[in-house]
């Protein structure tokens, strides 16, 4: 099987990116003032395969090997953009903050749709209980 590396960043595209479990927000906002929570930029770093066979080309493919918003000292983050009111009775103004969320233990996985020979995210799950991340192609 022969293999490529590529990156895309995904600012420009439209996505979703779902945000599940609160346990790391909670350590930096109290999840119960939280009116909005975003990734606004990742980059996916790819292994894009041709699995060939002596009869010819039998599956190719891309999968996600790393995503992150930066890297801080060699660490992939995640950014996390967060609004969130600052009185318990979710009224006034919001505030606004941004997060580093360590993400070097995290485990990647992509999940691939039959489609037409394309590969374009549709979707971007970010599990922070189970420290997962699927990316949906």
């Amino acid at each position: 099987m022969k293999t490529d590396n590529f990156k895309t960043r995904l600012s420009e595209n439209k996505f979703d990116v779902s945000l599940f479990g609160e346990k790391t927000i909670i350590d930096y906002i109290d999840s119960s003032k939280i009116d909005y929570v975003n990734v606004s930029d990742l980059v996916v770093s790819w292994d894009f395969y041709i699995e060939m066979r002596s009869w010819g080309v039998k599956d190719m493919g891309a999968y996600a090997i790393e995503v992150y918003t930066d890297k801080l000292n060699g660490k992939p983050i995640i950014q996390l953009d967060i609004e969130y009111y600052n009185n318990n009775d979710w009224s006034g103004d919001t505030m606004r903050k941004t997060i580093d969320v360590d993400i070097s233990d995290f485990k990647i996985e992509t999940e691939r749709a039959e489609k037409d020979g394309t590969f374009t995210i549709t979707d971007v799950h970010i599990d922070f209980n189970n420290k997962e991340i699927s990316v949906y192609l």
